[in-house]
């Protein structure tokens, strides 16, 4: 089934150095307005885009408009590789892509989605800060990809989910013994799982918390990682644990 072009709620992505909408539906490309040029895009065996076509069967990624034509140079098809890039502003409408420009588009939603974080850097006291709410963002705050760490009942940090791995410094233990590897960002949880800015109280409150900078060694971030490892003298004895038969003595493995 085919949607109507004007009817459908879009999110806005940068494509191939271009400002596109992009839908995970299929258009109905006669209700397309004029001067719009409309595109798919098809996804590979990892379910991630890949292609940018004029028309995609098989492997139905999503639909993008643009405002400008995409140059084929010959052929049927456009890499994106890594590409695709999702702005981070609320789903516009296709009248409102047609009659603001992209900085207007952009502009007009930024403040609204600014967040007001506590970030505490290794060896140095916490700071308030305003960032984007989008995770190019967060990942350039703390230099790689992010994990979630939660705090209380309403609020989170972000940190890199490889900073033992890589080797970042010792930043603050927390309550249970885990030792934090490198900048971590402070959030607050709005109740319905999405980021939002903390409040006056809950800054003073991890101000206080994580004022004090702390130092480890290499070594001591690298006694807080470990896993369980279970050893067994035989599949037998492997299959009894497995079904709770018996216990067996647990021994722990240092990463």
């Amino acid at each position: 089934m085919k949607e109507k072009a004007n009817q459908l709620d879009y999110d806005l992505i940068e494509i191939l150095d271009k400002t596109m909408l992009i839908t995970f539906l299929r258009i109905d490309r006669e209700t397309l307005p004029e001067g719009l040029y409309c595109y798919d895009l098809r996804h590979g065996d990892d379910g991630t885009a890949c292609t940018l076509e004029n028309a995609v069967l098989v492997n139905h990624f999503g639909t993008v408009i643009s405002k400008e034509p995409c140059d084929f140079n010959g052929k049927t098809f456009i890499e994106i590789e890594d590409s695709l890039n999702f702005l981070s502003v609320p789903s516009i409408s296709l009248q409102d892509y047609m009659a603001k420009t992209v900085n207007e588009l952009i502009e007009n939603e930024t403040d609204l989605k600014k967040l007001r974080v506590l970030i505490v850097e290794p060896e140095k006291p916490p700071y308030v800060a305003e960032i984007e709410n989008n995770l190019r963002s967060l990942q350039e705050m703390v230099s790689g990809n992010i994990q979630y760490v939660g705090l209380d009942r309403d609020t989170f940090f972000y940190c890199n989910e490889e900073g033992k791995l890589l080797g970042l410094p010792g930043n603050r233990k927390l309550d249970n013994g885990d030792i934090v590897a490198g900048t971590f960002i402070i959030c607050r949880e709005d109740g319905t799982g999405e980021e939002a800015s903390l409040t006056d109280e809950q800054i003073e409150k991890y101000m206080r918390r994580f004022w004090e900078p702390e130092l480890y060694t290499v070594q001591e971030v690298e006694d807080t990682s470990y896993v369980s490892v279970k050893s067994y003298n035989s599949s037998d004895d492997f299959l009894k644990a497995l079904f709770n038969d018996e216990d067996e003595d647990e021994d722990e493995m240092e990463l």
